[in-house]
């Protein structure tokens, strides 16, 4: 396999995460059962144990992956430039952010579903559990965010993906912390749009950029 047939492979990784997550936040619409569960222990139990919030979870752990593979593409494709410095280490936040990404979306779909019983009888003691610590919410922030801005930067100036495709890249990130339903679609499509369009800014080409 060719070095720009892996960075293809990775690219279309980054178009099936953002399917995926736009897939996932179509079915679970709005998510306010989560949001009420010390409320109504009830209703957010019958959301985590539905099969809509398993499959947004599960996409949430895929979809994960998916964007470490992208990530890794990425500073391959830009590794011969002069951004390759930039394109390194936006890859290794990138990728420490999809870790504790995965994290959080595994807690998710494995943990809050096993105590949802428990919690629906009445313990909501044991919602704390079904939640990522601060220390997830952190790690997966500031990697996500160190490693776009770097990632971002070292498209815009290398000349070797479009612009514009990097520019909705970044404000489709920018909008994930928005937790309103129109919103995460949005973001999702500006994400999938950028995807889609630097598979086609690579697909003709047979070597790495220097």
């Amino acid at each position: 396999m060719t070095q720009m047939a892996r960075v293809k492979i990775g690219f279309l990784c980054g178009i099936l995460a953002a399917a995926l997550f736009l897939i996932g936040d179509a079915m679970m619409g709005s998510e306010e059962g989560q949001l009420n569960a010390a409320t109504d222990p009830v209703g957010y139990a019958a959301v985590v144990t539905g099969p809509q919030f398993s499959f947004w979870a599960l996409r949430g752990v895929i979809g994960s992956i998916l964007e470490t593979i992208f990530a890794l593409a990425l500073w391959h494709y830009l590794s011969r430039t002069n951004m390759e410095g930039f394109a390194w280490w936006g890859a290794v936040f990138s990728i420490i952010g999809d870790f504790f990404g995965a994290l959080m979306f595994g807690i998710a779909y494995f943990v809050a579903p096993a105590l949802a019983p428990e919690i629906a009888g009445g313990n909501t003691s044991l919602l704390g559990l079904t939640m990522p610590p601060p220390s997830i919410l952190i790690g997966l922030a500031a990697g996500t965010y160190i490693g776009l801005f770097l990632s971002v930067f070292a498209i815009w100036r290398t000349d070797q993906l479009p612009k514009w495709a990097a520019l909705l890249w970044l404000i489709g990130m920018l909008l994930v912390p928005i937790q309103i339903f129109a919103i995460q679609v949005i973001a999702s499509n500006l994400w999938l749009i950028a995807g889609i369009g630097f598979v086609l800014a690579v697909w003709s080409r047979q070597t790495l950029p220097e």
